[in-house]
């Protein structure tokens, strides 16, 4: 289980902050939350266990982490995108760095755009391409901290992703509408399918990929692609497309 460092403990403070104005709860109830979304019972449990200082290998957070038919591990890892040349030319999309949680090194990998990240489902290799039992599935968050300890000299060029039409293009390279997936039962009235349902399914999952974004903006957002669903959920569209594989 992941154990928050200082930074990381103020991050999710500031989350639960956002969460306690946007559905009204208590600020004990929005930490409590937090922290179960966090893999911990409570906020207790999730401070009791914290790193008690920063380290300077402190690792970039896990988000989760699955297995290929194949048995390759695939880890998806929080990482931020650095762009010295920003302003300078707006057709290079930089790179996504974080600090590895296997090796505690500093990894870079081109990104292909600004809205498809590393690009090929975000999928790449270790970053010293040595045979290696797992990839990475990089996901780019806004918090630069769940990216792990990176030198200043890096995050003096951190770019943050918070266009709109970036968010929505996240969402919507990682899930698909249950029309183009899912069988429809007329008796049962719906989609066979786990969806999302209805958008605030969606904004939970924008809040975990966008720490650092307003909840207010995060929840229109997830409405506007409410609109266009209902989405499958990513969970079990990652199972689906195993079972294809499996099945070639």
């Amino acid at each position: 289980m992941h154990r928050f460092v200082p930074r990381e403990v103020q991050a999710l403070k500031k989350q639960a902050k956002r969460l306690k104005q946007l559905l009204g709860y208590s600020h004990s109830h929005a930490l409590d939350k937090v922290a179960q979304q966090n893999g911990y019972t409570n906020w207790s449990l999730l401070q009791k266990h914290a790193a008690e200082k920063d380290s300077r290998k402190d690792p970039a957070r896990v988000l989760g982490v699955s297995t290929t038919p194949g048995g390759i591990r695939v880890i998806r890892v929080a990482v931020i995108r650095y762009a010295p040349d920003l302003y300078m030319d707006r057709h290079d999309p930089g790179q996504l760095i974080f600090r590895c949680p296997e090796c505690r090194d500093v990894h870079y990998h081109g990104a292909v755009d600004w809205y498809l990240g590393a690009g090929d489902g975000d999928r790449v290799p270790h970053c010293s391409n040595q045979e290696a039992d797992y990839h990475f599935d990089l996901v780019e968050v806004l918090e630069p901290a769940f990216a792990g300890f990176l030198p200043q000299r890096i995050l003096k060029h951190f770019a943050p992703p918070t266009a709109d039409d970036h968010i929505k293009s996240w969402f919507v390279s990682r899930h698909t509408p249950a029309v183009d997936r899912s069988p429809w039962s007329g008796r049962e009235g719906g989609y066979l399918y786990p969806i999302y349902e209805g958008a605030y399914d969606i904004h939970e999952v924008l809040c975990e990929a966008f720490p650092s974004v307003d909840e207010d903006k995060l929840f229109e957002i997830a409405e506007e692609l409410e609109e266009d669903g209902p989405w499958i959920t990513d969970a079990f569209l990652h199972t689906l497309d195993e079972e294809a594989m499996a099945g070639l």
